[in-house]
């Protein structure tokens, strides 16, 4: 079990994010479209008053996937929400993540777009070449507009996955054994799953015509 998860309730830990694009939503576009290379960039922490606070960059060129991190305390955040320093030599300093992000809210406008929230169980396998993660997320929720200091807010969270779990297994080798057998067992599919198309759609899109959220397993 992954250590964070051990001993808390139902053994998982809450995941908060406030995910950024420009007003006319172009990460969100480039996923739906199948763009073979787009970024995302979010702000995660978990549970208040003590988890750390970090900045996240998870781009994608072609099969290749990269995900850039810097931690941003307290002070990183509220800057960050006030955007100081756009454009400014003190940004030079800043890591490069945090660069990029502040080049896109200049550039193209990217501002906090949604919030994220949901209850992850996680597993841990250190094999002798590779890692192998397993989580669990349920209870999905998310919010629309949020600012930056509501990241732990719940109040205008709207539940999306009230019933069953998002499993993901993520590797960087070799696909574990365990998954190719289920796979053979099981006719499962690949298929799309992301929490922030889906949060998207139902909270920022507010799409008419659609009840409920079409989650699907997905085989990362």
């Amino acid at each position: 079990m992954d250590p964070h998860a051990r001993g808390r309730p139902g053994n998982a830990y809450t995941v908060r994010s406030v995910y950024f694009d420009s007003p006319g939503l172009i990460c969100y576009h480039a996923k739906q479209n199948g763009a073979p290379v787009r970024e995302k960039y979010r702000v995660r922490t978990y549970e208040p008053g003590s988890a750390p606070i970090f900045l996240e960059r998870k781009a994608r060129q072609g099969q290749l996937y990269r995900k850039e991190k810097a931690w941003l305390g307290d002070a990183g955040l509220g800057c960050l929400a006030a955007r100081d320093g756009l454009g400014s030599p003190a940004a030079a300093g800043c890591p490069s993540v945090v660069q990029r992000l502040l080049y896109r809210m200049d550039r193209q406008s990217f501002v906090p777009t949604v919030l994220i929230a949901y209850e992850r169980e996680a597993y841990v396998e250190w094999a002798d070449q590779d890692t192998v993660r397993i989580t669990l997320d349920r209870n999905l929720r998310a919010q629309a507009a949020p600012r930056l200091e509501e990241i732990h807010d719940e109040e205008d969270l709207r539940p999306l996955l009230t019933h069953g779990a998002i499993l993901e297994v993520k590797f960087s080798d070799v696909v574990p054994w365990t998954l190719r057998e289920l796979t053979r067992r099981f006719p499962l599919l690949r298929r799309a799953c992301s929490k922030y198309a889906a949060s998207i759609e139902h909270v920022v899109l507010n799409s008419a015509t659609t009840k409920g959220v079409g989650v699907h397993a997905q085989l990362l």
